[in-house]
């Protein structure tokens, strides 16, 4: 049945759906007999698949260009189309052109001159008999007429009837709307012909040629010259608003109408985001136009399509969204992969880290210019416990080519995180010299081309002198990651400095013994601060440090150059006074966050400095991040004092992520009618939809009787909750905070929200995910989740997936196993095959 049809029919759903394999066995046990023991790899699911090794593109055909006509039919939620593809053939005697196409229907195959040709579609690859074999060189031209309703690959927005469209390629959906050779490492130019509602425009990559009107049709015309791979090519069509805006080359933002007057002010650092790239790689912007899309329902936050970026409509922000960060990170992400991604595309999707990885390191660039050393290093030691957890979770090399979809390569932490981190490591083996020179000579050699480790290794290589054959096979190749102890000892006051730093890693298998590396180690004695730079290449090894005058503290790795992890044993006096002068951000937020985790213990004495420590922090430390962390520390602490100290910001600091803190820290103080109150005027001087909602939390948390009957009447209470908040970012706070209360009190407000057919998708989803927690207290829950499987918003399907998997009853196994065939959603499917795992 169709993707509608199941969703129609899917709440009555209540027995298990057997599959074809197994109907022998059941067939052949009779009543009463002893059923035979199931067998240990029994797969339970439809069509499920095991991990494998990427397959390497067969080259027998390189395709120079696509020329697609497209008719969309968004009543139909269907397309038809003509494909045109011409490709040289690389082999010898080579008769048959093999592309992609999954799920639609093929009507006819010609050549270019007309002439009808041999074919056979099966499963998601279409072989097209030429009619004789093509020598090396030769050139063949196919004309593939297809259509039906897409699955992926073109998906029309939610609403009914479709207002637009939109395409998403990566990493194997571009064969889900037109025949292709989908692999990264095929680039073609193309053209795209869509004819459409005369009330429709659109965008797609390259330059707009033509648009014409007849009658109640319009009709299109995009022309992209710059090769590309399939999965980058791109449309958006509908009834959208088009806002222009300076850049290096035209900049354009789309959007529905509804969005209209939230495009520049979200997306208004386009152009400048677009001058970074091009001055960080001495490589100008390399296509024609920039634009961005906003559309609805799209399944994940941006992609890089190749000069006309789509991203969900849901990171559009009015003035309060922005103030919370809004989609400053999302527009130069997806920047960035202009050129790491587009302009380069990895090879195959086991190097996809050199594609999000880059864009990753590129954001946090982009901090450190825009925002300084502070804010970046802190972005830095996230990315790192990203990639330490994704580790301990899943343990592979960055590069890794075995999965089930390549699109799981990409959500462990290893590729965005993992990635990233691996290359601000690189920049410190290098030095910002031979790194930048080494990078902008891995664009400048290999634009327009499918990338690999091994060149940008040799980029790198060049640019520097050094030899990192070692260096890739460790932290790229290898997986794990280091875990360093240091420890000294001094025997007078005026002598030299024993220190010894210990790689104490586990040795999983396949991770190095010792991780070679240099590393930095920073003293400060009482005639100042000093910093060495070591070679590390013995499990356990000690050095020397020429230290005069009283020693006061050792750091190893002080601004976080090494992914991986450290042990520093730093008495409770240098914790404090790391708090208080620590030269480096990062110094002081780590103390502070020690001690936070050592109060219970703490001695009065030692607790009395702390708190000052953290006071002064707090009043007047020249980087925001440190600042919130005191903030968090006195939280902690949960003193007099420190109440005293949080409630004097929570409603008139100027710093929004500071505010949002404050109000966070003051939940763990004791329950009162004064921080209900306090709650109360946070929120109605709220700067931000974070801190409006950490106002709301901290008012649940302080009184939950009145905090409920408060959001019963912020929910009905014209103009607040229905503000000016395009995404439901306040809401999404407010389903977090109800979630303390528990299924008896909150429920009734959750399932509401959830089931609510006209609330953004943000708290829908989040209600959903928590409905997954509480349904087995409630009759019909499980039927009105089941009914959400396969929504048209991708997102409400998949927090559909993730409750139904919570509750695990067999209602909700039965209908997430008849559900698994219809879904062509890798994540998913991952998430109900852990619900059904082959033993």
């Amino acid at each position: 049945m169709s993707m509608n049809a199941f969703r129609a029919a899917a709440p009555s759903i209540l027995l298990v759906t057997v599959p074809l394999s197994l109907l022998a066995t059941c067939a052949c046990t009779a009543p009463g007999a002893t059923a035979p023991p199931v067998q240990p790899n029994v797969v339970l699911l439809e069509g499920r698949r095991a991990a494998a090794a990427l397959v390497p593109l067969r080259a027998e055909w390189d395709v120079e260009h696509y020329g697609l006509e497209l008719t969309l039919l968004p009543a139909q939620r269907a397309m038809e189309g003509v494909a045109r593809i011409r490709a040289i053939n690389r082999a010898s005697g080579n008769r048959n052109l093999v592309l992609d196409l999954a799920v639609l229907q093929v009507s006819g195959v010609s050549d270019a001159a007309g002439r009808e040709l041999g074919w056979r579609h099966g499963g998601d690859k279409l072989t097209i008999d030429l009619g004789r074999d093509f020598f090396p060189g030769e050139v063949a031209e196919v004309v593939v007429a297809y259509g039906g309703v897409p699955q992926r690959g073109l998906w029309y927005a939610p609403d009914d009837p479709a207002t637009h469209c939109f395409t998403q390629g990566e990493c194997e959906d571009a064969r889900r709307w037109f025949p292709c050779v989908d692999h990264p490492s095929e680039r073609a130019t193309s053209e795209l012909i869509v004819h459409m509602p005369a009330s429709w425009t659109s965008m797609a990559g390259g330059m707009l040629l033509e648009r014409k009107l007849e009658g109640s049709r319009a009709t299109e015309h995009w022309a992209h010259h710059m090769p590309h791979p399939a999965y980058l090519e791109t449309l958006v069509a509908g009834e959208l608003v088009s806002v222009f805006d300076r850049g290096p080359v035209p900049v354009t933002y789309v959007g529905t109408p509804a969005m209209a007057r939230y495009l520049k002010p979200s997306l208004g650092s386009t152009g400048q985001a677009l001058e970074f790239m091009a001055d960080l790689t001495s490589r100008p912007y390399p296509y024609s136009k920039y634009a961005t899309c906003a559309v609805d329902g799209f399944p994940f936050g941006g992609m890089e399509n190749a000069s006309a970026t789509t991203i969900t409509s849901a990171s559009l922000c009015d003035v309060r969204g922005r103030m919370d960060g809004g989609a400053e990170s999302l527009v130069v992400h997806e920047a960035a992969h202009q050129w790491f991604g587009n302009l380069l595309t990895c090879a195959d999707w086991s190097e996809i880290w050199l594609n999000e990885g880059f864009a990753t390191y590129c954001t946090l660039l982009w901090y450190e210019e825009t925002r300084g050393q502070g804010e970046f290093l802190r972005h830095i030691r996230e990315m790192q416990v990203a990639a330490i957890g994704a580790d301990e979770r899943t343990h592979r090399p960055i590069v890794h080519g075995s999965c089930i979809d390549p699109l799981d390569l990409f959500f462990t932490g290893h590729v965005y995180q993992g990635g990233a981190s691996r290359l601000h490591h690189l920049r410190f083996v290098l030095g910002d010299d031979a790194f930048f020179a080494g990078l902008r000579a891995y664009v400048g050699g290999h634009e327009n081309s499918g990338v690999t480790s091994l060149d940008l290794q040799r980029s790198l290589e060049a640019a520097s002198g050094l030899d990192l054959t070692q260096h890739f096979e460790q932290w790229l190749h290898s997986p794990g990651l280091p875990k360093f102890s240091l420890s000294w000892s001094r025997r007078s006051e005026e002598g030299p400095t024993r220190v010894t730093i210990e790689q104490v890693h586990s040795l999983r298998p396949g991770t190095p013994t010792v991780f070679v590396t240099p590393a930095e180690i920073e003293w400060r004695t009482s005639t100042g601060i000093q910093r060495k730079r070591v070679l590390l290449d013995q499990r356990k090894q000690t050095l020397e440090l020429d230290t005069h005058g009283e020693l006061l503290w050792v750091r190893f790795d002080p601004l976080h150059w090494i992914p991986g992890e450290r042990i520093e044993a730093h008495d409770l006096a240098t914790q404090i006074m790391l708090a208080y002068e620590a030269p480096d951000a990062m110094g002081r937020m780590e103390a502070l966050a020690s001690l936070g985790e050592q109060w219970s213990g703490l001695p009065e004495g030692a607790r009395r400095q702390a708190l000052t420590a953290a006071a002064r922090r707090l009043a007047a430390d020249p980087v925001e991040a440190v600042r919130v962390e005191a903030a968090r520390f006195l939280g902690q602490t949960q003193s007099a004092g420190a109440r005293d100290l949080l409630s004097a910001l929570a409603v008139k600091d100027d710093s929004v992520p500071l505010r949002r803190a404050v109000l966070q820290a003051l939940v763990n103080f004791t329950p009162s009618t004064s921080l209900f109150e306090l709650a109360q005027a946070a929120f109605v001087s709220a700067p931000s939809w974070d801190c409006a909602g950490a106002a709301v939390m901290l008012g649940i948390k302080a009184d939950p009787v009145r905090g409920l009957r408060w959001v019963e009447e912020l929910i009905k209470a014209p103009g607040v909750m229905q503000v000016d908040d395009p995404a439901g970012r306040l809401a999404v706070h407010v389903v977090a905070a109800l979630e303390t209360l528990g299924s008896k009190q909150a429920l009734p407000i959750v399932r509401s929200w959830a089931l609510a057919p006209l609330a953004p998708a943000g708290p829908r989803s989040a209600a959903i995910a928590l409905l997954g927690d509480w349904g087995r207290e409630a009759p019909g829950l499980v039927e009105d989740l089941v009914g959400l499987l396969g929504h048209s918003d991708p997102r409400l399907s998949r927090a559909a997936v993730v409750a139904l998997r919570r509750i695990a009853n067999q209602q909700a196994r039965s209908a997430l196993r008849e559900f698994y065939p219809h879904s062509a959603a890798p994540v998913e499917r991952r998430a109900i095959e852990a619900l059904f795992p082959v033993r």
